[in-house]
């Protein structure tokens, strides 16, 4: 690999790329792809020099980085993104007990035609709905410097008793203020490198438990 990454590996990941059946294609991206289709993986979507599938018979969602790099032979370089998402991993996968942040499998390299490729894997998570909509309305708030309590008590009761109803919904005040606090100490750690994003988008569900996925931004 061309970057060395500090994070731990707790799962050998599949040896799904086979060197020896590989296509002639020089665009790995679509290489790639197309052969984690014939596999079985279903494709849900790209994102920056990524893409992300579901994974058979496991119900994970596969991340695979390094997928710009369509030139036959040259090596892949992690971008500043990437690295900054595995940091997110890393995070996440040192702090298991945080029901609040997505758990992840482990994570390996490949190589395909030559260039280093990233994979790891992530619980399959679904959309928030009215939740994550009321969530992402709080955590304007503490955007703007308000604190966790001021925002339960006071600031939030200017939306449509926002609170009361993520209340309702998550079934208890306790659960609003572990996340809300995971929120907030997200941002502290995130200001000092990179920038806020935890949009709607960015919140999903485990079961009845809100997920915060890809809080910062370059």
């Amino acid at each position: 690999m061309n970057e060395r990454l500090s994070i731990n590996k707790v799962m050998k990941a599949y040896e799904f790329i086979d060197e020896s059946t590989i296509t002639e294609s020089s665009w790995i991206a679509n290489g790639v792809r197309s052969e984690l289709e014939e596999k079985g993986y279903e494709f849900l979507g790209s994102g920056v020099d990524q893409m992300a599938f579901l994974e058979p018979g496991t119900g994970y969602v596969l991340k695979i980085f390094g997928t710009q790099n369509y030139i036959k032979w040259q090596p892949t370089k992690f971008s500043k993104d990437h690295k900054m998402f595995f940091t997110w991993a890393k995070f996440c996968m040192k702090n298991p007990n945080n029901k609040f942040l997505p758990k992840f499998f482990g994570f390996d390299s490949f190589v395909y035609n030559g260039g280093n490729y990233l994979q790891i894997r992530q619980e399959h998570l679904t959309e928030s709905g009215e939740l994550g909509l009321l969530l992402w309305q709080l955590g304007l708030y503490l955007e703007r410097g308000f604190s966790v309590n001021s925002v339960l008590e006071s600031e939030a009761r200017t939306l449509d008793n926002t609170v009361d109803k993520a209340v309702a919904i998550m079934g208890s005040k306790e659960d609003l203020v572990a996340y809300l606090s995971t929120v907030r100490a997200l941002m502290d750690i995130g200001k000092r490198r990179w920038n806020w994003d935890l949009h709607r988008g960015n919140i999903m569900m485990r079961g009845d438990t809100p997920v915060i996925l890809d809080p910062w931004t370059l």
